[in-house]
């Protein structure tokens, strides 16, 4: 995670600048969960650098692209605890759902973590293609969605903060 995390600097403080959200680098933990840490932030959320959240995959930006890219996390078998009415409990919603993330290339958690709060994630992967962490932005529902759905322009953000950051991966 720390060369993940050195190699992501740049591009983190470059998408929290464009975005204006709080940037987040996450690997597979195990248990089912992801480690994040965040990276960058922009001044209106100050935070610092260092290791923030261990969190369920299934309810998380960077947890549900990790999922989807089968990146070493067991799916919850039988329901996933539910956090708030938007969290994909059933094993089959969650798998439909994966199948989503994998045809578009990015991950997105609406309201599913905490109200009012969502997050937009993309895989980063190392030099032969093997997905080895995401990166994604989190903030308040209200400036990551329009009309309940994620911002096409900030999911475009991040999925290209995530090829940068597998492009310095490569260095």
């Amino acid at each position: 995670m720390n060369e993940l995390r050195a190699r992501s600097l740049h591009s983190a403080d470059t998408l929290a600048a464009r975005s204006g959200e709080s940037v987040w680098i996450g690997t597979a933990h195990e248990g089912g969960r992801s480690s994040s840490t965040t990276c960058s932030a922009p001044t209106r959320a100050p935070r610092s650098c260092g290791w923030a959240a261990i969190c369920r995959s299934h309810a998380s930006g960077v947890g549900k692209t990790l999922l989807a890219f089968d990146h070493g996390l067991r799916r919850p078998r039988g329901p996933a605890p539910r956090f708030t009415d938007r969290t994909l409990t059933e094993s089959s919603a969650l798998a439909a759902e994966l199948y989503e993330i994998r045809q578009r290339g990015w991950a997105a958690s609406v309201d599913e973590r905490t109200e009012g709060e969502s997050a937009i994630g993309a895989p980063i992967r190392d030099g032969s293609g093997r997905v080895v962490g995401a990166v994604s932005i989190a903030g308040r529902t209200d400036r990551l969605t329009e009309a309940g759905l994620p911002r096409a322009a900030l999911a475009a953000q991040v999925t290209d903060a995530a090829r940068d950051i597998s492009s310095a991966l490569l260095h």
